[in-house]
């Protein structure tokens, strides 16, 4: 990771990749002062009864008290062209740009809540730009990241590291449901993500999840962990969108809550995304 994005190591130094957008006068923004709510997904709040949008309850963050949205974002369907340029010194670096540049745009994106749907991106010349991959399958996500995660060595031990990496024990969903536009997927994954959360108890579980530890186990409540689940939102055709959900295993917690103990807090939750998501990695 230091060899191609940097490191504050002296011996590292900056990062050997560019990346820029080369005409930003075709960029459009979202107008929407807040999200439309989608009745079909809405949900109450479980003790306190009042509604909440599934968009907002995903941008926990960027929208205030009001329901105002305080941030800036590109339009739906806002299309731009993407520069990037690498000084490497080995092949080794080259196949691994490719990687993660491809698990980027399929199961990252860019921006604030990028790992709850938001910034999701979908490359228009992607088999252009990964042709002669042989990991790449053109047209089957499932299947390309099956065989990046085939492709590492060693595969590393589940929970030996502190931070998500991709190994064998990795796990990825897609939606059963599909819909014809991204404020209705992502309005769905908020319904499905919320429910899935309430088998996990806030005091008991609930951090195995991400977000500020606040709620119980003394020694981790002050730290911050980013959720080893990513979320994102994939067009598959014109007006068909499903969701996905990927599982990157890491041992947040420094073995203050015991392996077998996550390990049973992550399979209550993912019995959940069974429910309404298909396991295909």
């Amino acid at each position: 990771e230091a060899e191609l994005f940097g490191s504050s190591d002296e011996n590292v130094g900056a990062s050997k990749l560019k990346i820029a957008i080369s005409d930003k006068s075709k960029l459009t923004f979202y107008n929407k002062s807040k999200f439309d709510e989608i009745d079909k997904y809405v949900f109450k709040h479980p003790t306190k009864g009042f509604r909440i949008n599934p968009l907002n309850y995903l941008a926990y963050g960027v929208v205030d008290n009001n329901r105002q949205i305080i941030r800036d974002a590109l339009s739906p369907g806002c299309t731009f062209n993407i520069k990037l340029s690498l000084q490497c010194s080995n092949n080794i670096q080259i196949n691994d740009f490719y990687k993660s540049l491809y698990l980027m745009l399929n199961f990252g994106g860019l921006g604030s809540r990028s790992r709850k749907g938001y910034g999701a991106l979908k490359l228009l010349n992607e088999g252009d730009v990964f042709n002669g991959q042989d990991w790449f399958v053109n047209g089957n996500i499932a299947q390309t990241l099956q065989n990046i995660i085939n492709q590492k060595y060693p595969v590393k031990v589940l929970y030996e590291k502190e931070y998500s990496y991709l190994d064998t024990d990795t796990k990825f969903w897609l939606s059963n449901e599909h819909s014809s536009n991204w404020e209705e997927c992502l309005s769905m994954l908020g319904k499905h993500y919320h429910d899935w959360r309430q088998v996990l108890p806030v005091a008991d579980g609930r951090e195995n999840l991400g977000t500020p530890l606040l709620h119980g186990k003394n020694g981790i409540k002050d730290q911050r962990r980013a959720s080893s689940y990513f979320s994102t939102v994939f067009k598959l055709n014109d007006n068909e969108y499903k969701y996905g959900v990927l599982h990157i295993p890491s041992n947040y917690s420094d073995n203050m809550i015991p392996f077998n103990v996550q390990q049973e807090h992550h399979a209550k939750f993912q019995k959940e995304i069974d429910k309404t998501a298909t396991r295909e990695v």
